[in-house]
């Protein structure tokens, strides 16, 4: 049987009938849809003749954050053990838990890692990199950096090359860590102006620090243990310690051996507000910090600082202008007007600063 088979015959009649039904159900079509597009539109009328406010959807309620497993120190051992078991399967398990048991797990990782057996100290190194860059909390944040730190100091090449790896890969996270870390303790950060920005040695998965100083002063409540976390930020370039900032002398000491290339310079009260570079003339304004002294005082980048409290800035070897200039602003205090004579675009200037305080 063919298509044509498979339909009813019609007459005329039928045909004209089933057209003018067809007709009437899109003229229907036409008008009707739109009426429902505008009582769709239209606020609901209560019995009152008022306007009814739709409600709003209720909030889709946030799931709550998953647990931390649980296991006793038994459970944790037999699972660092199945680190390097003969059973692929049991090694993956293995790993797969300890990644979750995070915190609790790290001492036994730490161990392993260090160990004689190659399988179980590439899956722990592997496994403390997980819950380094998966965890949010801070004692889990602290214990894995010193585990890492610790690590990256062994004497067995292989484990210390993995754990700076780790390290290194992840320099952004461990950045933005400790920079919270810091300010929280009462720490000021300055990033670097974008358009300022200088390039670190290559690195994995970092090309550039966006730190361009640290200041430590009286608000810092850190004390010697804060100090981890500048230890933490591996390209930083300069820290300054207020006069006042409670750090002990032999801790500052302690930091200076362990970052040998950062440099550290105590300063006063007084702020200027300026980083620059020593020139013939005397010290050449660089970037101007938003809303400190400077700025408020009128100097630009470019200028050059010639004279500062009517005190000549250049010495006779023209590298110390720059800690010439520093030692002329520390004998400064906040709040004091400041003559500070410049050159801009070569024309002379004297302009009044008024002094403001090391936050």
């Amino acid at each position: 049987m063919t298509i044509e088979d498979s339909q009813p015959n019609l007459s005329n009649d039928d045909c004209h009938s089933l057209f003018q039904k067809t007709t009437s159900m899109n003229t229907l079509r036409n008008w009707v849809s739109p009426l429902v597009f505008v009582l769709m539109l239209t606020p609901s009328i209560a019995q009152d003749g008022k306007p009814q406010t739709k409600q709003a959807a209720p909030a889709i309620a946030q799931k709550p954050k998953k647990p931390i497993p649980q296991a006793t120190p038994q459970e944790i051992d037999q699972l660092i053990s199945d680190l390097d078991s003969d059973s692929y399967q049991k090694r993956e398990a293995a790993s797969g838990k300890l990644a979750q048991l995070e915190i609790g797990a790290i001492p036994g990782l730490s161990k392993a890692a260090s160990g004689t057996s190659l399988e179980a100290s590439i899956r722990a190194m592997q496994i403390l990199e997980k819950i380094f860059v998966a965890t949010s909390d801070t004692k889990t944040i602290d214990l894995v950096d010193a585990t890492l730190e610790k690590l990256r100091q062994s004497k067995n090449r292989s484990v210390a090359s993995r754990a700076d790896h780790t390290l290194l890969s992840h320099y952004k996270i461990r950045e933005k860590r400790a920079i919270a870390q810091i300010q929280k303790l009462g720490g000021s950060v300055t990033l670097k102006d974008k358009n300022t920005r200088s390039f670190i040695p290559f690195s994995p998965g970092s090309s550039e620090s966006t730190i361009q100083y640290i200041v430590l002063g009286r608000k810092w409540k850190g004390g010697e243990e804060g100090l981890k976390y500048v230890k933490r930020l591996t390209y930083l370039t300069a820290i300054y310690f207020i006069r006042g900032a409670t750090v002990p002398k032999e801790s500052v000491e302690s930091l200076q051996a362990y970052m040998p290339n950062l440099e550290i310079q105590y300063r006063d009260g007084a702020y200027l507000g300026v980083s620059g570079q020593t020139v013939t003339l005397g010290c050449q304004v660089r970037v101007v910090k938003e809303g400190g002294a400077a700025e408020k005082g009128g100097l630009l980048a470019g200028d050059i600082i010639v004279e500062f409290n009517e005190k000549i800035v250049r010495k006779e070897v023209a590298a110390d202008n720059f800690q010439r200039l520093i030692k002329l602003i520390g004998e400064t205090k906040p709040g004091d007007k400041v003559k500070v004579s410049i050159i801009r675009n070569g024309k002379p200037m004297t302009m009044v600063v008024t002094m403001a305080e090391w936050r």
